[in-house]
């Protein structure tokens, strides 16, 4: 990695970490007690619910390889969950190193050539 991008690496980095941790407490303070509401006696979502509540780690990691879902409408979705922040968060970093890649690439290929 160049001397430049570094800092680069070091915003973006620590932005998604920041806004996704953010995202998940904004729908958890603010939505999910509303959800229960909504879906009491559900038993489909109390399934899923129990799963990425105990399974929090694996099943935001595999979730997070679909394309499917939108990574920051993910961060909303999975606050209305009962997945643990901690396992969330390291979940959410395995997958940042993938993104990082995708977002450092797309970037240099804006950057003007050198020499």
């Amino acid at each position: 990695m160049e001397q430049l991008d570094m800092p680069f690496f070091v915003a973006v980095y620590a932005g998604l970490r920041v806004a996704a941790a953010v995202a998940l407490l904004i729908a958890r303070c603010f939505a999910r007690e509303r959800i229960l509401k909504l879906v009491d006696g559900n038993k489909k979502f109390l399934a899923i619910d129990k799963a990425i509540g105990e399974n929090g780690f694996k099943v935001l990691t595999l979730l997070r390889l679909s394309p499917l879902l939108p990574f920051s409408l993910g961060n909303y979705l999975y606050g209305l969950t009962s997945v643990k922040f901690v396992p969330y968060v390291l979940g959410r970093v395995e997958n940042q190193k993938m993104e990082m890649k995708r977002v450092r690439y797309h970037a240099a290929l804006g950057y003007p050539k050198k020499g």
